[in-house]
């Protein structure tokens, strides 16, 4: 009975008209899971040459409209508006066409109550990995890389035979564009990449990935108490060892580039002349100097980074002097994000010498965003490289591997989070890339609330860690500027102290001594990586 059912389904599937676009047009059995030996063979994308097998789950719908009228209910988890679409029916792919609306809603039968299936000129419902068991959904975008500046003609021509429109092109990496598929289009997105990878006319052909990256970055909140003692994180027997290495630098003369939810840069703990807003890729128009704020994550980070020091209130960063320059980004579930992410890595990463990511998921994969990391990362700092650091993630399943992107480039530096009592964390992800860990439990730092007002508060999650390293790093280069990303990873490895009841031992691709899965080569010490780095001035 299952597999009739999902041949009827596959049958609607392919017979879907061009004005009714949709990856599930099944309206009796929507709750129904679909056979996996059957759905695997509709329902895939390319990645890195492997077919990525999908199953569809119609728990939550992504849905555009043909204008911005949409449909307004508790069950939209979020929404937004396509501004820049221009048809590829017209001459000039950049003229500006109507917006349409695009909501993300939970459950099928809240768009059959809607508006008018006439309004809708795309849906899709959400997927599970086979791969992996991730939940996602894949929004009516596709990015596509050229493989050379002058194939612009070759993917308009492709757009014009798919009946595609064109949604924008990376201004900093200019060889990636990204189009859309629409009521018009010849096919929904995963079936016009599948077309267009199989014409290898193009370098990559990726679906856009949706995913709450907020889910990675939560943490919980408890009584604040705004003093230094508390700090457990800078002194005591399981901290970084501030101290000794606050008497030597406190980041002078060094740039960190922190990718988050923005920050409340008029909170009396920070310095609003070193830490300002640079870049936020996901607002229209203008990006530079836009300080985004999208919830408090950025400011956890940023007072942990760069809180004022000596002034009679609140906590102390690990670097006060440093400067910091904000790039904000939303990190919710909405189209385009891998592109938006991208363009924040690719400025940081040329603008910046350390650049600071308390994100992930295994559910955004994104070659334009490995793009970023892979060319422009090393060729930062004048070809010394940026020291990129990203958490490892958090997870309460049983399987805790490193999350997408810190686990995709060796020179990713990927922290974990441990507790007051030197034990990692039950949630910290961990495996092969993990490189070392700092504190990440009950972290007193920055926040905002949501009225506005300025607090200090408690911080949990590898999210909380990640900062704690960056903030070593550009410690280590206030030292010694002219050392490469590589060598400023290799003395925060080689200096991390064997703490926890943790089998360290010598591994092959593991250079910097003894190492383990869970806690990579140990609890980052900052009094020691910045003595490393005045040693290298000899």
């Amino acid at each position: 009975m299952k597999k009739l059912f999902f041949l009827l389904l596959l049958a609607t599937f392919a017979s879907c008209s061009k004005n009714d676009i949709t990856l599930s047009c099944n309206t009796e059995e929507e709750s129904t899971p679909l056979p996996i030996e059957d759905s695997s063979k509709s329902f895939f994308f390319w990645y890195k040459g492997e077919k990525h097998y999908l199953i569809p789950d119609s728990t939550n719908f992504f849905v555009v409209y043909n204008d911005t009228n949409a449909y307004s209910s508790a069950n939209v988890i979020n929404e937004g508006i396509y501004s820049n679409l221009s048809s590829s029916r017209t001459k000039s792919k950049l003229s500006k066409t109507n917006k349409q609306k695009w909501q993300i809603i939970k459950g099928y039968d809240s768009i059959k109550n809607s508006r008018s299936t006439t309004d809708i000129c795309y849906k899709s419902p959400f997927f599970i990995s086979l791969k992996n068991g991730n939940t996602f959904g894949i929004s009516n975008l596709i990015h596509i890389r050229l493989k050379e500046i002058d194939d612009v003609s070759i993917l308009e021509s492709q757009m014009e035979k798919y009946k595609l429109s064109f949604y924008s092109q990376n201004e900093f990496m200019p060889l990636w564009y990204t189009v859309s598929c629409n009521d018009y289009s010849m096919g929904n997105a995963l079936e016009i990449c599948d077309l267009l990878y199989k014409t290898n006319l193009f370098a990559y052909v990726e679906p856009d990935f949706m995913d709450d990256l907020s889910m990675s970055i939560t943490s919980f909140q408890v009584p604040n108490d705004p003093y230094y003692n508390q700090q457990w994180n800078l002194h005591g027997n399981y901290s970084i060892n501030w101290p000794a290495a606050s008497t030597v630098t406190k980041g002078e003369n060094v740039n960190i580039g922190l990718i988050d939810q923005g920050v409340a840069f008029s909170h009396p703990d920070l310095n609003s002349s070193l830490v300002v807003p640079a870049f936020d890729a996901s607002v229209d128009g203008e990006h530079w100097f836009v300080n985004g704020l999208y919830g408090s994550h950025g400011t956890n980070c940023a007072g942990i980074i760069a809180a004022k020091i000596n002034n009679s209130i609140g906590i102390t960063g690990i670097c006060p002097n440093v400067h910091v320059h904000s790039y904000s980004d939303p990190l919710v579930l909405r189209p385009n994000t891998s592109q938006n992410l991208a363009s924040d890595l690719y400025v940081a990463l040329t603008s910046d010498d350390v650049v600071s990511c308390s994100w992930g998921s295994n559910s955004l994969i994104s070659s334009e965003i490995e793009e970023a990391i892979d060319f422009y990362g090393p060729w930062g700092r004048n070809n010394k490289g940026t020291v990129l650091v990203f958490s490892s993630g958090n997870s309460d399943s049983p399987i805790k591997d490193v999350l997408y992107p810190a686990n995709h480039n060796p020179y990713i530096l990927v922290v974990g989070a441990t507790d007051s009592n030197g034990q990692l964390a039950s949630f910290s992800c961990y495996g092969d890339e993990i490189d070392v860990v700092a504190p990440g439990v009950n972290v007193l730092t920055l926040t905002n609330t949501p009225k506005g007002s300025y607090t200090f508060d408690y911080f949990t999650g590898t999210s909380a860690a990640c900062p704690h390293v960056a903030a070593i790093a550009a410690l280590i280069l206030s030292v010694n500027p002219e050392l490469t990303n590589i060598e400023v990873n290799n003395i925060i490895e080689s200096t991390a102290r064997k703490i926890g009841n943790y089998n360290y031992s010598i591994v092959s691709n593991r250079l910097n001594g003894s190492w383990n899965k869970y806690m990579g080569y140990g609890l980052v010490d900052a009094a020691a990586a910045v003595q490393a780095a005045q040693q290298t001035l000899n």
